[in-house]
């Protein structure tokens, strides 16, 4: 349907604007026109960036802070690396969305506040039957978020918001936001990430902040328009006309 759309306007550019849609149309860009190009991060870095196990392990070797965990498995209720962890505990899929038999899937994290919890989630099986998974510490603290362009891992523009509000309430999407700057701190490791990646377009590198200790812990990247991109856009910054002019260059 892309592919024709593409072709009825004589597009020169498509611009997916989900997770899923980027994967399909990287999958088969052979059903845009010729001369329509497929403006999405380069295909490898961003199946790295939307691993989380690999994700959290380039992390570690670059030094930018992820919360306590290990990769889990049928037996991770019983592994002893969880009396180093303690409860609460996440237990967070590699893949937020993922492809099996030609259909995308949704995985959600889940929260085990003790052993048992953890028995019963890994007993329900779905990606944590199907796909590896993090079991990490339950940090504290308030989601912040990231914007960025870059160009072959160098970073051109940035930006940032406060979140006031949110859903649901305790933690989520951002329901009402304003412009902020970027966090020094995070603004560093979001580039030293984008930098190992080689990345190319745009990217919302999500951390949690716990306010009373200024200490952050990385929770992923989102190779994708963020869903208060208008905010940027408003305050200035014209993430999806800077993106295609960085490709059509």
């Amino acid at each position: 349907a892309v592919g024709r759309a593409a072709s009825e306007h004589g597009a020169v550019a498509v611009l997916p604007a989900a997770d899923v849609p980027t994967g399909a149309l990287q999958l088969h860009r052979d059903a845009l026109p010729p001369g329509a190009r497929l403006v999405a991060p380069p295909a490898a870095a961003l199946d790295l960036a939307h691993d989380k196990v690999r994700l959290t392990e380039l992390a570690a070797r670059l030094g930018v802070p992820v919360p306590d965990g290990f990769e889990g498995g049928p037996d991770a209720a019983d592994d002893p690396r969880l009396a180093n962890l303690g409860f609460p505990v996440v237990l967070k899929p590699a893949r937020s969305r993922y492809l099996v038999d030609g259909r995308w899937r949704a995985a959600a994290v889940s929260i085990a506040r003790d052993r048992d919890e953890l028995r019963a989630a890994l007993r329900r099986g779905g990606p944590f039957a199907e796909r590896p998974f993090l079991v990490q510490r339950l940090v504290p603290g308030e989601g912040r978020g990231v914007f960025l362009l870059a160009r072959d891992g160098e970073v051109s523009c940035a930006f940032s918001h406060r979140r006031l509000r949110e859903k649901p309430p305790w933690g989520g999407v951002s329901t009402l936001c304003e412009a902020a700057p970027p966090d020094p701190a995070l603004l560093d490791s979001s580039r030293r990430l984008l930098a190992a990646l080689r990345w190319s377009g745009v990217a919302m590198v999500e951390f949690k902040r716990d306010p009373a200790t200024g200490r952050a812990w990385l929770m992923e990247i989102n190779g994708r328009f963020w869903g208060s991109m208008q905010l940027a856009v408003a305050a200035g910054i014209d993430f999806p006309r800077l993106w295609l002019d960085q490709e059509l260059r």
